[in-house]
């Protein structure tokens, strides 16, 4: 008995809403390692009696995270899904920043790497969620705009602004710990804008509206078909 091809998933019956909140945030939780804790960690480590080349290696140990756990985490996210991998790591952030931090500052050059380690890889879990995750939320039709707007957008407005902010905030409070402090509230934002965001693993990425405009544009192509052939 001959069976017909697998049928496609449906699509949606209507385009998915995305939140610009869901989006903003999600991409400033990535963002966090290239605007605060990469910078910092230089000086930290010279404030420890580090040479140029010693204070390299807390970075050095957080890219290698980087390198190590992002494919990890996505695949998982394949897995579980988007939301539980983005959930884990605000929680983590939330609860782990303060006392990474100050293992850093009291844990000498081991506690420097080792917490460094240790918040490489749970920001490792955003880094290898969050760009399929937010590029997810949108509709097909639009995908690439919104979602190359959204990331350049977060990342002029608040990555290269976190250096500065928290310069200003330690100078004025004279407190070290103002880093960590800065990731748990960013965390409480991140925790709160992942529970908007709405599960994509599984789901159809097509709407009928994209749908309906590949089948306009289809037939458009087809009618001036006969037209090129009158003329050849």
């Amino acid at each position: 008995m001959t069976t017909g091809p697998a049928a496609a998933p449906a699509p949606e019956a209507s385009p998915r809403k995305a939140s610009l909140g869901t989006l903003f945030f999600t991409v400033f939780l990535d963002l966090l390692g290239f605007g605060l804790v990469i910078p910092f960690l230089p000086g930290l480590a010279r404030d420890l009696g580090a040479g140029d080349f010693v204070a390299t290696m807390p970075g050095a140990a957080y890219s290698l995270m980087q390198f190590l756990f992002i494919p990890v985490w996505g695949r998982l996210s394949d897995r579980v899904g988007r939301r539980p991998v983005l959930l884990a790591s605000s929680v983590a952030l939330l609860v782990l920043s303060y006392p990474f931090f100050l293992l850093m500052r009291h844990g000498g050059l081991a506690g420097a790497i080792l917490s460094t380690i240790g918040l490489g890889v749970i920001l490792a879990m955003i880094l290898g969620t969050h760009a399929v995750a937010v590029a997810e939320i949108f509709p097909t039709r639009v995908r690439q705009g919104a979602l190359s707007i959204g990331y350049n957008a977060m990342a002029a407005v608040f990555a290269g602004t976190v250096p500065y902010l928290l310069t200003f905030w330690i100078n004025r409070t004279h407190d070290l710990n103002a880093p960590a402090l800065y990731l748990v509230i960013v965390a409480v934002v991140g925790l709160v804008a992942t529970l908007t965001l709405r599960e994509t693993v599984g789901r159809s990425l097509l709407t009928e509206a994209d749908v309906a405009e590949d089948g306009a544009a289809g037939g458009a192509a087809v009618g001036t078909e006969p037209a090129r052939s009158e003329r050849a």
